[in-house]
């Protein structure tokens, strides 16, 4: 059998150098090659996006053909000349239009961003040029409604790509914002299997902290910081109104993703935030296992890798409820509406200042995060399962 593996989704997007799907794909492609047996895998990247040097050797030593592409059309090429079984993609969106010759594909749908949270009061902050802004202002101003039903039309083309597809999603939450948005769907092609997990990955050496002159367990962190759906600028301005309002609170913000934080404007305290660009993954180990406390202020999530990855370490976390996010992380964290800075503000009180609360939820993270990485493995499991099973 031969398996078509999509290494797109390993790259980053855009400015985006790290994100969940990109991780999920990742773990998948190595979990695949150890259990592959006679199973021939052919994978496809883009030749003009930088691509993991460790994925290149890993596809080398393991025998896989390895498919450099500058056009998704190509796709069509390498299924039909290489006689391909079945396709996997953990990032489809961008196949809409591809003939997949009814193969078997196995989809991930992460989530329906674009249907349930298309646009935002503070995106606009986030655009860096004049192409970005002009493109916001004629797709979710002038011409919102056909923005919203163009969206609608991409996901319905996605779910009905193959009569063989099945679709994956991380969560139930996901799963039945599918159902809901199309009922016509069949149900049974639908499986909720979570995110996988990372394993074997160690936090960097302490002295990364001296590095960017962070003390332990003395910083909120903050991730993700040059997207607006991560929703970072909200709980910028909390922290910014708390470090006013109470003078005495003497931790700091780290905030990644934004190297200079120049967007974040009219900040009154702007010597309590460091701003970190996008860092290595054993750097950002390190930075979740020695924050104090984890904010994530999402406003849209199909699972929520970080929280689960904070609190392994037993850092607390103070997380939206919105979306998967209550599924996922349970009685583990402490809530707010993202919407509300006041809520945000109102949770970063209590976890300083309530007694015991800290400690409750540091434990509390841990037991919620062991328990939800039994699950993810099984799942992995299962997902291996189905991209190798033959029918």
């Amino acid at each position: 059998m031969k398996i078509l593996f999509d290494l797109i989704a390993t790259q980053p997007i855009g400015l985006d150098k790290f994100h969940g799907a990109g991780e999920y794909a990742k773990i998948v492609f190595y979990n695949l090659l150890k259990y592959k047996k006679d199973s021939e895998i052919v994978a496809f990247y883009n030749k003009n996006r930088p691509i993991n040097i460790e994925i290149l050797k890993l596809a080398q030593s393991n025998n896989v053909e390895l498919i450099p592409i500058i056009s998704k059309n190509e796709i069509q090429s390498i299924i039909y000349n290489k006689n391909i079984n079945k396709i996997f993609s953990a990032l489809p969106y961008d196949y809409i239009d591809i003939d997949f010759f009814n193969k078997e594909c196995i989809f991930i749908v992460h989530g329906l961003r674009n249907i349930e949270m298309p646009t935002d009061y503070y995106e606009y902050i986030y655009l860096s040029n004049i192409i970005e802004k002009a493109r916001y202002v004629k797709n979710k101003k002038i011409f919102y409604n056909k923005y919203k039903e163009k969206m609608y039309n991409n996901f319905k083309k996605l779910i009905t790509l193959s009569n063989n597809s099945i679709i994956i999603t991380p969560s139930l939450h996901t799963k039945y914002s599918i159902i809901n948005i199309f009922p016509e769907i069949n149900k049974e092609q639908i499986y909720v299997l979570y995110s996988p997990r990372h394993r074997y990955v160690f936090p960097s050496n302490e002295r990364t902290l001296k590095k960017y002159n962070i003390i332990d367990k003395e910083y909120f962190l903050l991730i993700s910081s040059n997207r607006w759906i991560k929703n970072a600028y909200r709980a910028i301005l909390a922290f910014d109104q708390l470090f006013s309002d109470f003078p005495l609170l003497n931790k700091k913000v780290l905030v990644l993703g934004s190297e200079n934080g120049k967007k974040f404007k009219g900040l009154i305290n702007k010597n309590r935030f460091i701003y970190i660009d996008y860092v290595e993954r054993s750097d950002l180990e390190l930075f979740y296992k020695s924050a104090y406390c984890f904010v994530y202020p999402s406003l849209n999530e199909g699972f929520g890798y970080p929280p689960l990855e904070c609190m392994k370490y037993g850092t607390p976390v103070i997380s939206s409820a919105i979306a998967s996010l209550t599924e996922i992380l349970q009685d583990g964290v402490m809530y707010f509406n993202p919407f509300s800075i006041d809520e945000i503000k109102n949770r970063i009180l209590q976890i300083l200042l309530e007694p015991g609360l800290y400690d409750k939820y540091s434990q509390k993270g841990v037991d919620i995060s062991r328990k939800i990485s039994l699950k993810q493995d099984k799942m992995l499991d299962k997902l291996n399962d189905i991209i190798l099973s033959k029918k």
